[in-house]
């Protein structure tokens, strides 16, 4: 076995379960990476919070392995580097640092001793001791915040991309000159072969021109792997620069730019983003590199047949002339080609996510029939985009073709003439082809271009787009729990400006402890102002305080991190049940799952399943679960995250009398423990309540105690 098979092995369960119990410090044996890790963590006096650290773990992985360990240092901002060597020969700056030994075990360095000998953690042991300077292996230290690779942040600009990958850019330039000059060793030795040792019957030279062009040939084989292996290298950190920096930034908008947006359509603007790998890494990018390096062979076309050099450059104005006259036509082909692919795909989305319901309402036939007209307008649009991108091709095609003829014609009139030489013909039809062949390429690659520079811009947009800040604060404010009061000064909100106001002036406060019902006919702001309370939304006018803090003042992350909110169409997602409650505290102990698995009265349900809290929750076992358990399962999530605040809209929708009696013994328990805002229908919920606060229109109509409020509310308001 390996030295990552072994490591493969080691269990990250122990290391979450020590987070959770508070025991880190005490974590050893169970686990030498994680052991390590947390080792790593504690004597570089790394002050995040464990939900950092929980959140930076593998969501699936059972196992951490010294990979794992460094991408869950890199999600916490703490990047490194892999360099192997004996481990006396690592700089005492560097330290501390992890260490692979080449027998698998890994340590933690710690500091240099007086005789040389490193100071070490040993993760297989959990003790201290000392490595010998000779010890091989793998370092991996922590690179300074301004070395560290490509982050995230949201201040790089693609178009500084350039001077990023300087290097790399530049020893690619160097390789396609090489590779241009090694191409030249063909034809001129053709030359030579024609008018030395055919025509003057010399042998003695084929030994020395063969040796030289298979050393030629074989040079430019390896310089062209060599060039292949780095432009890979190359479109797989940009593909990993731009999937970080887009998938930061979408997840960092306000949820308002979100929610206009189809998925379909967002799923269509992520794909698009793919198209930037092939730029750098396609043929589209060989072709651009081997671009400036054209006049190289025409300048050899020139030394070998003079003024035949002029044939190519007027041929590849041609194309250029052409390109630019068709390119409009092609490109506006393709983008209504794009355009009807999308709604096609919006549609299947749309049907894939709804198809119970089509079903239930036997309307397959109206469904098909519109599948059936987006899909003739998708393929018809396409139909004509390829019929354009064709024309292209061949007319481009046709133009090589035609300087190929008009260059045989014109250097056998040159050979006959004696102004070239016969031996000179057949190379500089190589050295023809050579040069036209990077042309032809960017001509038809040209709708690409247009497509992938207006990705380039729309990401250069996304990320100047207004988001949601986090940063340090973060840190410093999710330890602080809060107490609970609330405060909504004035408040204001409309969806657009065309539209009504969804809430106006409203003006409330809530006391640390109480239990508030938010009641009122649908569309009169209920979920409005639990969204706003949370950051989803962003009122016009007016102020919302916790604690005395205006929300505006904190972080939208925090904020939602320290509110448990239950939504009024909750989601669970792919992953083990207990992984599901975790999402809201991801250092929740097994224990706090079980409490509020009960207080909801799911935990019998649970415990019945053959996984209990590990059941894998999948699409197919989605659909087969009660929406009352799916229910139950998301309160259990809210009460799981210890957060004094707790916004629920309209809990109890889709539970059944059990569920329903469950979740009023919740409510009663909870009641002066933590600060609860309920929008609800129910009067009997309603009665629970300290206070009930009915709506209408957006504004506060009704204020005071159940036994008044709902008594108004059942005589309608009178």
């Amino acid at each position: 076995m390996n030295t990552l098979a072994a490591l493969a092995l080691e269990r990250v369960e122990p290391f979450a379960d020590a987070l959770r119990e508070g025991r880190l410090d005490g974590f050893a044996q169970a686990s030498p990476v994680t052991a390590c890790l947390a080792r790593l963590l504690a004597v570089r006096g790394w002050s995040g919070s464990p939900r950092q650290l929980m959140e930076a773990l593998p969501h699936f992985a059972a196992e951490l392995d010294i990979i794992d360990a460094r991408n869950v240092l890199a999600s916490l901002g703490i990047e490194t580097r892999r360099i192997r060597l004996r481990v006396g020969r690592l700089e005492a700056r560097l330290l501390p640092c992890l260490f692979l030994a080449r027998n698998g075990t890994p340590y933690v360095l710690l500091a240099r001793a007086a005789d040389g000998r490193i100071l070490s953690f040993n993760g297989r042991t959990g003790q201290e001791e000392q490595l010998d300077r000779s010890r091989p292996g793998t370092a991996y230290p922590i690179l300074p915040r301004h070395e560290a690779g490509e982050g995230v942040a949201s201040t790089v600009r693609l178009r500084s991309l350039g001077w990023r990958f300087r290097h790399q850019l530049g020893h690619l330039a160097m390789l396609t000159l090489t590779i241009n000059l090694l191409a030249l060793a063909v034809p001129l030795a053709i030359v030579l072969i024609y008018d030395r040792v055919i025509l003057g019957h010399d042998l003695n030279l084929l030994p020395a021109l063969a040796t030289g062009i298979a050393l030629a040939l074989a040079a430019d084989l390896g310089f062209r792997e060599l060039r292949g292996r780095l432009m890979a290298h190359l479109g797989a950190r940009l593909e990993r620069l731009f999937g970080s920096l887009i998938f930061a930034r979408l997840i960092a908008l306000p949820p308002a730019m979100l929610e206009g947006a189809s998925v379909g359509a967002q799923l269509a603007k992520l794909r698009e983003f793919e198209v930037v790998r092939e730029l750098f890494a396609g043929r589209l990018a060989l072709a651009a590199l081997e671009l400036p390096f054209v006049p190289i062979a025409l300048v050899a076309v020139a030394f070998l047949a003079g003024n035949l050099a002029l044939l190519p450059l007027c041929l590849a104005v041609a194309l250029l002339l052409f390109g630019a006259a068709a390119l409009p036509s092609v490109n506006s082909a393709i983008q209504d080609a794009g355009r009807a692919r999308t709604q096609r795909q919006n549609f299947l989305v749309e049907l894939t996510g709804h198809l119970g319901t089509v079903k239930e309402l036997g309307a397959e036939a109206l469904w098909h029939e519109r599948h059936r007209h987006l899909s003739a307008a998708s393929v018809g649009a396409a139909l004509t985009a390829q019929n354009r991108v064709a024309l292209l091709q061949s007319v481009s095609q046709d133009l090589i073709y035609a300087a190929a003829g008009i260059s045989l014609w014109w250097g056998a009139s040159g050979v006959i003439a004696g102004s070239v030489s016969a031996g000179a013909l057949v190379p500089c039809m190589l050295l023809i082809w050579r040069a036209l062949g990077p042309i032809q390429v960017l001509l038809l690659a040209a709708p690409r271009v247009g497509h992938a520079r207006e990705t380039l811009r729309q990401m250069e947009s996304l990320l100047r787009m207004p988001h949601e800040e986090a940063g340090e604060r973060d840190q410093q404010l999710a330890r602080r729990r809060l107490a609970g009061t609330l405060s909504v000064g004035r408040l204001s909100f409309r969806y657009r400006p065309d539209v009504e106001p969804t809430l106006l002036g409203l003006d409330f406060e809530v006391p640390a402890g109480q239990m508030v019902a938010l009641a009122g006919a649908n569309g009169s702001g209920k979920t409005t102002v639990l969204k706003a309370i949370v950051g989803l939304v962003q009122p016009q006018v007016g102020s919302i305080t916790v604690d005395g803090l205006d929300t505006r003042q904190i972080a939208p992350r925090e904020l939602r991190q320290g509110i448990a909110y239950l939504p009024q169409m909750p989601s669970l997602f792919h992953g083990t049940i207990a992984q599901n409650l975790r999402l809201a505290d991801p250092g929740a102990s097994e224990e706090r799952l079980r409490q509020a698995a009960e207080q909801v009265g799911v935990l019998d349900d649970i415990l019945a399943m053959p996984e209990g809290f590990e059941t894998r929750l999948n699409d197919s076992s989605l659909r087969k679960l009660s929406v009352g358990f799916g229910r139950r399962l998301a309160l259990a999530t809210v009460l799981v995250k210890d957060s004094a605040i707790l916004l629920l809209d309209e809990p109890a929708q889709g539970l059944d009398d059990e569920g329903d009696a469950a979740f009023m013994r919740m409510l009663a328990a909870l009641k002066g423990q933590r600060t609860v805002i309920l929008v609800t229908h129910r009067p009997s919920h309603m009665r629970l309540c300290d206070r009930v606060l009915a709506l209408d229109g957006g504004r506060l109509v009704l204020d005071g105690p159940p036994s008044e409020v709902v008594r108004r509310i059942l005589e309608g308001l009178k």
